[in-house]
């Protein structure tokens, strides 16, 4: 596996900027080689835009795949895997990348290491190789001021059967993990959501459930929106 960083990481819940849009931090992670030659065939190249359209709901750092049809990130009506719930608990997104760059139709897995504040957005740039077709954009950040909710990109489609490169803008649902009890949204770490300089004490600060994943039922605004153009 090879790893490709940007020349800056910043730390989940560090950002601090003032202009309308910016560059994410982000990383990509190059899937491994396998026999029919998933790295052979086509190359493509994409522009993504990860918006967050909410007036005070920030998203966390998250995890982006391009993917196949095999590979599915909507968990509605399942347990949450467990690598969901620190990246829906306290927003820490690599335990869920591990999870999803080993998931059978996974291409290539991108994370992006730095929130997005409300009314800012990120950009990330995307190529890849292969030669499998249809495909698809998945990605998963946490809708911050909750207990355990997150934005879903769910299998948008960037190219189809023909190989042909597709544009599209997106509006993301927001979903429940189901793995802790939901409070007041906004309330703060004592309500169970996260407070960046305590780190995986996040993790234990709500109540704990164990429910199956479902559209939030407190978070119907639209908080996260992906624009994808063909670069």
């Amino acid at each position: 596996m090879s790893l490709l960083v940007l020349l800056f990481v910043v730390p989940a819940f560090s950002v601090c900027a003032s202009e309308e849009s910016m560059k994410s931090a982000y990383e990509e992670l190059e899937m491994d080689d396998d026999e029919d030659g998933a790295q052979e065939g086509m190359e493509y190249a994409f522009e993504v835009m990860i918006m967050n359209v909410h007036d005070s709901q920030p998203l966390s750092p998250g995890v982006f795949v391009v993917h196949t049809a095999d590979l599915s990130l909507n968990f509605e009506g399942e347990i949450a895997p467990p690598a969901l719930e620190s990246l829906a608990e306290y927003g820490s997104n690599a335990d869920f990348a591990d999870y999803v760059e080993g998931l059978d139709g996974a291409i290539k897995v991108y994370t992006v290491d730095a929130p997005i504040l409300p009314g800012m957005n990120a950009s990330m740039p995307m190529d890849f190789q292969t030669s499998k077709m249809p495909l698809y954009l998945s990605g998963v950040m946490m809708d911050v001021g909750t207990n355990d909710g997150y934005a879903l990109l769910d299998a948008v489609e960037l190219v189809d059967e023909d190989g042909m490169e597709l544009s599209s803008t997106t509006d993301a649902e927001n979903y429940d993990a189901g793995t802790e009890e939901n409070q007041l949204l906004g309330s703060g770490f004592e309500g169970g959501q996260p407070d960046p300089s305590r780190g995986e004490e996040n993790i234990e600060n709500g109540v704990p459930t164990e429910e199956m994943v479902m559209v939030h039922p407190e978070l119907s605004e639209t908080v996260m929106e992906v624009v994808v153009t063909v670069a």
